[in-house]
Formats: C-alpha cells, structure tokens, sequence
C-alpha cells in the first residue's frame, strides 16, 4: 500500500492501526479547546492522530499529531524506526528531482486576489497570551537565487486579516537569507506555503544542509520515487506538493512590517511582541473538502520532528568528519549527546565541541561521553559528569554566538553555548577503571535455571 499524501498516511492508521486514530466528533472550538485536548492526552501518553470533524466557525476538519510517532510513520513506508533515520541520511545522497504536473488536487479550488479570505481557515489559539490565531503547520517554499533551488521550511504564520499574515523567520535560516538578500535589492521575496503534508514531506523539509540543498529532492529521496509538484500561481518558479491540502501563495514584502506574537514557541516559552515581515497573500488553493493539519507547539510532535532532523544530521556530519564519533542522542530541546571512542586524541575533544556548537544554530549544549556509557539513561550520564569532568579543564564556553530566537535567555540575539568534555580517553595517564566482574562468570551463571530451582525448592519446603 503505497501512502502518497496525508489522506493516504491518516487512511492507512485508521486501516492498519485504528488503536492509534482517534475521531472526535462533538464540536470543539479551535479557541484554546483543540490545543487542551490533546494536550491532556499527550499528558497521559496518548500520541494518537486525532481528527477533530466538528470545529466551530470552520468548515474544515482539523487533524493532530500527524508526525507524533516515527513508528507509526516508519509503518506506513513498511520499515522499522531506525531504517526510516537510515533512510532519511541516505536520501541527502541519493537526491530525487521532483516531477512536475499541470492538473493538481490542491488546484480543485481556487481563489485569487479579491476572493482570497484566510478566515476560511480554523482560527486556532494555542496559550492564554496568544492574541491572534496561528497557522502553526505550515511549510514555506522559497527559491535559492543563487542555485535555483526549492527551500522549505517550517514557519509560524500569525493571521492579521482576510489577505495577510506576519511570519517569523529563524535569524540566519535559509528563508531569512533569501529574504534578506532580496530585500537589500529593493525585492519582493515570493512564497507559497502548503497545509496537509505526509509525514515524509515534513521529515524531509527538515533536512539540515547548505542553502543550496533542494528540499523537494531530499523528500524524492526519502520516498523513493519523484514527489509530485505544481507551478506556482504568484511565481511560477515556486513549487507546491500537488497533493497538498492548502497552498497559500504571494510574496514577503521588503517594506512592510507588523507586529507579531506572542506566541507559545517549540520550547514551551512564550515568545515576545516583536515587527515581523507580512506575508500578502495573492492566491489560495485547495483540495476539495480539505484537511487542516496542526501543530501544538511545544508538544510531542513537534519534538519528535525536529529532533530526528537535527539527530540525522549530526549523525551524518560528525562521523564523516571525526572518526572517533560513534553515537548521537538529543535528550532535551538545544542539547546533544555525542559518544567517543578511544581513538581520539588529546584536544581532539575540544574541537568536536567547537565544530559541534559554531555550526548548529539549535545546540547550546553539547557533551562527549566515553562509549560504555548509554547515553539515553540518565543516571549513567550523571555520573560520567560527575567522574570523569573537572570543570577547568573540561568545559568549554564560547559566549557571544548567534542565538535562534526561541531560548527566551537570548540577550539581543546572541547566546554563550557551552560544551562538557566527560570522556575520559586521552586524559590521563592512567585511565581509570571501571569496576567489573569477570565476563566468564557472568556468561557461565545461569540465573534463571538457579530462581527456577529456589522457586521449586520454596514451594517444596512450605508443603
């Protein structure tokens, strides 16, 4: 069963694994009562999609927790968890260029210039200091002037009125780039945003690489075959996945600038009021009947999204470039775990950390583990740092970096990373050693053969 688009990703859950699909049919409203209940489910760890039928004001259907569980995700393209990260580090190297189409299901609608309205759209509230519905779900398309390339990029997009939204660009992302480029010339910046994604669009809009990296190509090679696109109404240049549910096309303007926020980020902070660029909407699109994807910020999904993009890449960078690089793990938001092997060399440490936290805007903390620690278990990690650092020689500060907007400590865009190196390789002359028993004995011990025979010997002695 080959899953094309959402419909097919949320047909193939309700089919194959309707424990982890969820309607809701009584009316909610998109005001803050969408954002509460799946909230409280995420709370009770309940990742299911949840489709709600019945949202006030809205015609539309809102779906939830699309991206959730890379399990369910990795199901769907009939693979295990780890082939789909596999498969998405491959998919940088084995590019598959998109293939145009003139006839698209999110052209059965259509509305330009004076019959554009976003309120059609689910007016979605999401914390108690958000003043504005968010579109949070949404994936911008620009062009790289210098490659021709298609970016895509995940950017919250705040309703001002019928034809006009305020986007937020990460400082320095490859949008913000484009945009500002264009804007230092005088220009416009064209856009298309699309709604109503396949799981696999989004992981591979995610890919982290030069600007000049074609996302469409990247999610061609996630699939395994072209991925189907459409011609842009505003700018023809700019292309939209042609089974997408929502596109929203127009331009960024140079000049024009509202006020936007705040808004309740991945993070789990509320981001301040600040001017952002406006998005002028010359055209919108849709299939008919469409579905409108969300996204809760900072819950589960959107972890699970960005956090296996980031894992992805660094996993790919850091063991081309440093041999003793043999595991990666992001635990937190803007924190990874790198485990070393004893082939690295004095200072070696030091400068993964500098490469580490200079090249990623999203990691302010890195920290080196010897490779006998499982970095996912917290209690092991806890007691390499407090065994085997001394902070003198171990951590490493580098202050007046650039932030990415989102870490509510950001002093005027500008952040201190830090690294910890808790290895203990190519530190001491005498390595220290761990306490241990000997392997012969344990592989010798049969220990359930032994509590099967006290079981039976109990049972016998209380007869």
């Amino acid at each position: 069963m080959r899953v094309d688009d959402l419909r097919g990703f949320l047909a193939f859950v309700q089919s194959k694994a309707p424990r982890e699909y969820l309607t809701i049919a009584e009316p909610l409203d998109a005001r803050w009562e969408l954002a509460a209940f799946t909230e409280t489910l995420v709370k009770k760890m309940r990742m299911p999609v949840i489709e709600y039928t019945t949202v006030n004001d809205t015609t539309l259907p809102v779906v939830h927790n699309v991206c959730a569980s890379l399990n369910r995700i990795a199901k769907s393209c009939d693979c295990s968890t780890s082939e789909l990260e596999s498969r998405l580090a491959a998919a940088y190297d084995h590019l598959i260029d998109p293939v145009r189409v003139t006839t698209a299901p999110v052209r059965e609608r259509v509305f330009t210039h004076t019959s554009v309205d976003l309120g059609f759209l689910p007016q979605v509230f999401y914390t108690d200091t958000q003043t504005s519905p968010y579109v949070s779900a949404a994936q911008v398309v620009a062009v790289d002037p210098d490659s021709g390339s298609s970016n895509i990029s995940f950017h919250r997009l705040m309703i001002i009125d019928r034809d006009k939204l305020a986007i937020y660009m990460t400082p320095k992302g490859h949008l913000d780039r484009v945009f500002r480029r264009n804007a230092l010339q005088g220009q416009d910046t064209p856009v298309a945003a699309f709604i109503g994604a396949h799981p696999l669009w989004s992981l591979g809009s995610l890919a982290a690489g030069a600007l000049s990296l074609d996302e469409m190509s990247v999610i061609g090679g996630l699939q395994g075959y072209p991925l189907s696109v459409v011609a842009g109404i505003h700018d023809e240049t700019l292309l939209i996945p042609s089974h997408a549910e929502i596109a929203i096309e127009g331009y960024l303007s140079h000049t024009d600038l509202a006020s936007e926020g705040p808004y309740g980020e991945a993070f789990g902070f509320v981001s301040a009021i600040d001017q952002r660029p406006v998005f002028h909407v010359t055209a919108i699109s849709h299939r008919h009947a469409p579905i409108f994807q969300d996204i809760i910020p900072g819950q589960l999904e959107h972890m699970t999204m960005t956090g296996l993009a980031v894992q992805v890449q660094l996993q790919k960078t850091l063991k081309a470039q440093f041999n003793f690089v043999t595991e990666i793990y992001l635990p937190t938001p803007m924190t990874v775990y790198v485990a070393v092997s004893d082939a690295i060399k004095s200072g070696d440490g030091h400068v993964l950390l500098h490469y580490i936290l200079g090249e990623n805007r999203f990691i302010k903390h890195a920290v080196l583990f010897d490779r006998d620690i499982d970095i996912s278990n917290a209690r092991q990690v806890q007691n390499a740092l407090a065994m085997r650092v001394q902070a003198d020689r171990d951590v490493l500060l580098l202050p007046n970096q650039t932030g990415n907007g989102l870490d509510p400590s950001e002093l005027d865009g500008q952040t201190t990373k830090w690294g910890i190196d808790a290895s203990s390789y190519a530190k001491f002359d005498n390595a220290p050693v761990r306490n241990r028993l000997p392997p012969e004995v344990i592989d010798k011990l049969d220990v359930t053969a032994i509590l099967k025979r006290a079981s039976q010997s109990g049972k016998r002695s209380g007869d």
